[in-house]
């Protein structure tokens, strides 16, 4: 393990990390939620840049799992097969590892996961006990995989936060919970980029808080519920493919507050889904069935004989919600579920 400086990844970072604090003020992330024709703070965007420029000022540390024998600084130790980071600052992290990822501290922490590959034997593949704010970086061109065990901890996420998670990069992360949840948070989960793909034997992406996506790829299949949200559920740009369970009160999504939908491509399944709130701004349209539809059964949309829109599920599904630029609001499309024509739907904001 080394620290090093990067400019490049700084800048880089930087920019996405701007990104990210506009969109969340614009979508009300923060306590005070600015309207339309407010402008985005200028000493909030200044703040966040500020923030990463002094993580990033002093030095990058290098962490490879396959060869923890080699670390040699106090933020760092390992304690049983568990790799305990417990200052601030940005880790680059490589390699394999059996075992826990685990942070506690109370500053800021910034994780650059390049083609990480963790299997925790029980509990959290990777733990945030505390952290001021936890920042995952997923590399560009990166592939990189968190999972539990069957038959370990069966309360516990594979990705647990007691805080913020935020995903930023242009790299992969593959999340599989064997026991329960993918990803949870006690708090707020923000998506910027990335390809993320979650696999939960109960719900997929759960939060205490908010759940905001502002980008990126993302697809969650669970036997729960595919997003949870204790707070509210906004998907602003991207493409969110959310699978639920099929048992009463599963569902694609389920939020207990508004569910807002202003952009991106969104196909949500499962028993249940929740309603739209009346901000919503992208089109969307609901597609009910009278029995399971089995795992490849087609999804598509017609409009006077035309397709407009197919998505194959690969799980079985009951109820579907579309929601697309492509759909047209006040216009009533035919649906056809395998091929067979089921209900009228009329699309709307």
């Amino acid at each position: 393990m080394r620290r090093r400086s990067n400019k490049r990844d700084m800048i880089a970072l930087v920019i996405a990390l701007a990104l990210v604090v506009a969109a969340i003020v614009t979508t009300g992330f923060f306590y005070h939620a600015p309207s339309a024709a407010e402008p985005v703070s200028a000493a909030v965007l200044e703040a966040a840049v500020s923030d990463t420029e002094d993580a990033y000022a002093k030095g990058v540390v290098d962490i490879d799992l396959s060869d923890l024998g080699s670390l040699d600084t106090d933020s760092v130790s390992v304690n049983d097969g568990t790799l305990e980071i417990g200052s601030a600052g940005v880790y680059r992290l490589t390699g394999s590892l059996t075992g826990q990822i685990e942070v506690n501290t109370k500053g800021k922490v910034y994780l650059e996961l390049d083609g990480v590959s963790v299997t925790s034997p029980s509990g959290p593949a990777l733990l945030v006990k505390s952290a001021k704010k936890l920042t995952l970086v997923l590399t560009e061109g990166s592939t990189n995989t968190l999972a539990d065990t069957a038959g370990g901890d069966a309360d516990s996420a594979t990705l647990s936060s007691n805080d913020s998670l935020y995903f930023t990069g242009a790299g992969s992360l593959t999340v599989t919970g064997n026991n329960s949840e993918g990803i949870a948070s006690d708090d707020a989960i923000v998506i910027q980029n990335g390809t993320i793909v979650v696999t939960a034997a109960g719900d997929g992406l759960a939060a205490n808080d908010d759940i905001t996506i502002n980008g990126g790829d993302i697809s969650v299949t669970a036997k729960g519920d595919g997003l949870d949200s204790n707070g509210t559920v906004h998907v602003n740009s991207g493409t969110l493919a959310a699978f639920g369970g099929t048992a009463q009160g599963e569902g694609g999504v389920d939020v207990r507050g508004d569910f807002v939908i202003t952009g991106g491509t969104v196909v949500a399944c499962g028993n249940l889904m929740a309603a739209l709130a009346d901000d919503s701004r992208q089109t969307s349209v609901y597609v009910t069935s009278a029995a399971v539809q089995a795992a490849g059964t087609a999804v598509s949309l017609q409009r006077d004989g035309e397709e407009v829109f197919v998505f194959t599920p690969g799980v079985a599904y009951e109820n579907v919600l579309v929601s697309s630029a492509d759909l047209t609001s006040g216009v009533t499309y035919q649906a056809y579920l395998g091929g067979k024509a089921g209900n009228l739907v009329l699309a709307s904001r």
